[in-house]
Formats: structure tokens, sequence, C-alpha cells
């Protein structure tokens, strides 16, 4: 599935490690840049997004923004 993701510059070289030398980037600001990558949905993507502790945000598409976001407050009210 492709998606869209806001980056914050100082992970480029992971994005590159992780999907090629041929993803799609574009800056998004003087801090941050887009990626489009084309991954499949899975426990192990979020997990990934996860490890850049904010540095890695998810844009689009709506479903999978959501189901992350759906994954983290489960995550956190399993710890109460």
């Amino acid at each position: 599935e492709e998606v869209e993701l806001i980056c914050d510059n100082d992970v480029m070289d992971s994005i590159i490690d992780r999907f090629g030398e041929e993803v799609y980037t574009c800056p998004q600001d003087k801090n941050s840049f887009k990626a489009v990558v084309n991954i499949a949905i899975s426990n192990v993507f979020y997990s990934w997004i996860f490890g850049f502790a904010g540095k890695v945000k998810i844009a689009s598409p709506a479903h999978v923004k959501e189901k992350y976001a759906e994954m983290l407050r489960e995550a956190v009210t399993s710890l109460d």
C-alpha cells in the first residue's frame, strides 16, 4: 500500500536504508521531508514507525494513520 510519511531531516538515511535510493522524497519544510513509500501494512511496520519516537509520522492514508493511533491507545491503556 502507498503510504505518505512526514519525517525529520535527520532520518533520511534510515528511510533510504529501508526503502532504497529510489524512494520518492521531497522537502516538507526546513526541518522535515515527505516520503511516499509502498509497504505491507503490518505490526512490523507500525513498530518500525514507533521506533523513531515521533521523528516519522504517518500522514496518509487515513485508515493507516487511524490504525496506528488505535494501537498506541491500546498500548497505553494496557498499562493501567
